[in-house]
């Protein structure tokens, strides 16, 4: 199911030690592109998260019909992933931190287990909903967690480009949010944010810094994603964009783990069969756009991740 409930504006965040915000032409010049470039990264969601959305996104980034997925390092089919990974090293591939388990009957939980009492649900996984990340989680041992994560990212050979945050956990509080954008800089590594988190924590974002803006591509019809996108294209300005891709196959395994989202499995059909169909790499090349990855941002930025 594709992210609608985020704000339509998301950040790609580089963190250095002094600047402001980055936005349309100005990114553009600093990432070495003409000035009426239109530029998108086409990510997919939740790589590792099942078998299903994993065969998919796997053929999806082989073939380039996507260029940058993120990958759930607690998941269940993380080992398949980190294969996947060190046989394609070129593949561009983020960490999607994960503190929430939002599955009734396909759960996960922390990887450290000397702190996270406080990330836990009454039957011992991470919390189904990011508003309870926010109420129980202590900072000191979310930041545990995502080291642990980043380490056995790390350690299972992935090289990864950014890092995101699984169903915005880590923007429910300002002390979660400081240690998202810390990990950021302290692994020189770009980050995925909203608009609205910015606006929502102006404390915490002013000690980091150079916070450049990508805006969230999405199709205007949530039926016909393919008309819906035909739109959007149709009247987009030069920048830098995003849109991000739930992919999967709709068969016994996603749907007996979304069963209680109506159309899930089928929805992630349908994110595949887009972004595999030429009609939509024909509408892309229509309207000049030119796919980017993660790394192609963060080149605009002294140290930026390769």
């Amino acid at each position: 199911m594709r992210k609608l409930i985020m704000v339509f504006l998301f950040g790609l965040v580089f963190l250095k030690p002094a600047g402001g915000q980055l936005r349309g032409p100005e990114l553009l010049r600093k990432m070495g592109y003409p000035l009426e470039s239109k530029l998108l990264i086409l990510h997919a969601d939740d790589v590792g998260m099942s078998h299903s959305v994993d065969v998919a996104s796997f053929e999806a980034i082989e073939k380039g019909w996507v260029s940058s997925a993120s990958i759930m390092v607690p998941c269940p089919w993380f080992n398949e992933v980190a294969e996947f990974a060190r046989s394609h090293p070129s593949a561009d591939l983020g960490l999607h931190l994960t503190l929430t388990s939002e599955w009734n009957n396909y759960r996960w939980g922390p990887l450290n287990r000397s702190h996270y009492q406080s990330l836990l649900d009454r039957e011992g996984y991470f919390f189904k909903e990011s508003a309870d990340v926010g109420k129980h989680a202590s900072a000191l041992e979310a930041e545990a967690e995502i080291t642990i994560q980043i380490e056995k990212a790390r350690s299972a050979g992935i090289h990864f480009t950014h890092l995101d945050d699984h169903m915005g956990a880590l923007a429910q509080n300002a002390e979660l949010f400081n240690v998202y954008l810390r990990a950021g800089r302290d692994n020189h590594l770009v980050l995925l944010i909203s608009e609205g988190e910015l606006q929502s924590y102006p404390e915490v974002v002013k000690r980091y810094a150079d916070l450049p803006v990508l805006t969230y591509l999405e199709p205007t019809d949530k039926i016909d994603a393919m008309e819906g996108f035909r739109t959007s294209l149709a009247s987009l300005k030069p920048g830098v964009y995003i849109s991000i891709m739930h992919l999967g196959l709709d068969d016994a395994e996603l749907g007996a783990i979304m069963q209680t989202r109506d159309n899930g499995a089928k929805s992630r059909q349908r994110d595949f069969g887009l972004v595999r169909s030429e009609e939509f790499r024909k509408l892309l090349r229509d309207y000049g756009i030119q796919l980017i990855r993660w790394s192609d941002v963060a080149r605009a930025f002294p140290g930026g991740a390769q």
